[in-house]
């Protein structure tokens, strides 16, 4: 998501530049999105890249002549053909395309729209502009995948917002959780190693690349816990569940557990309490957090 926000503030800028440039050079009829993201499909990746570093390297102080270089390098590189208004402002609206289809799609595949309030929760974090937008917007990936949808869909969404407010007038964060949400997967798992050390647990951390779903193992009282840890600020799906039980059998475990510093989706949930694997969530991090102290 960091590349597409680049990406959007970068072309604010240059559809200010576009407006007082009027050069035209070989055009062809590019009305709809859909049109170009196909066109532009193939060369994702390195236009995101390329757009990335021409935002790093300057900013808000590009040229006209930087821009111009820009442009014609798209034009020779990816054989694209338009005058400045219209490519600048259907590859902005291309590129959001073709992530987002991006995002849902390996939401779908990762089981994260099975469950519709997990859909409604994912699609709401991804979708901006509010629920009748993103509820256009599931109903159009819905379609596209299969799933089921409501009848009422749009008053959920309303609901969820509601329901999100609320809960960001009432929450309390952790100043400790809000430390370890700045830290890299690596340093989260090392904290939390300590942390059970505190805890009275044995503990040993698996190697950091092919750790076969286990990222801590962690002894005490005689059993053994595989424990993977999850340092995000979004909703952990079930793919964490299914390779944390996993790890059980490899390490010789009885145990399993997960621990983020974000949510759980409703279906990585009941996935858990069906394999037995204990849930950590925030808010039980920040207890054992206090517990240790």
């Amino acid at each position: 998501m960091t590349a597409i926000v680049i990406i959007i503030l970068l072309f604010a800028v240059i559809l200010v530049y576009a407006k007082h440039n009027t050069k035209k050079i070989n055009t062809y009829d590019l009305s709809q999105e859909d049109r170009y993201a196909e066109i532009i499909e193939p060369h994702y990746e390195e236009i995101v890249d390329l757009i990335s570093g021409f935002s790093k390297k300057y900013g808000m102080s590009a040229t006209e002549s930087d821009y111009n270089m820009l442009f014609a390098l798209f034009s020779s590189k990816f054989n694209i053909h338009v005058n400045h208004d219209t490519f600048f402002g259907y590859l902005k609206g291309a590129l959001e395309k073709i992530g987002q289809d991006r995002i849902f799609l390996n939401a779908y595949n990762n089981k994260e729209l099975d469950d519709i309030d997990d859909a409604i929760s994912f699609t709401a974090k991804n979708v901006e502009n509010g629920p009748l937008f993103q509820c256009a917007a599931l109903i159009k990936y819905s379609q596209k995948f299969g799933l089921p949808i409501p009848d009422d869909l749009f008053t959920r969404f309303q609901n969820f917002e509601k329901a999100q407010f609320e809960s960001s007038l009432l929450e309390h964060s952790s100043p400790a959780i809000d430390s370890i949400e700045s830290m890299t997967g690596r340093e989260f798992e090392e904290y939390l190693a300590e942390l059970f050390k505190k805890l009275g647990y044995g503990v040993e951390l698996t190697t950091y690349v092919g750790d076969q779903g286990a990222d801590l193992l962690l002894t005490k009282n005689g059993h053994k816990t595989c424990v993977q840890a999850k340092r995000y600020s979004s909703n952990v799906n079930n793919k964490a569940i299914q390779e944390v039980v996993a790890s059980i059998a490899h390490y010789g475990a009885n145990k399993a557990m997960v621990v983020t510093t974000g949510r759980f989706t409703n279906g990585a949930v009941q996935l858990a309490k069906s394999n037995g694997v204990v849930l950590v969530d925030k808010d039980e991090l920040a207890k054992l957090i206090s517990e240790a102290s």
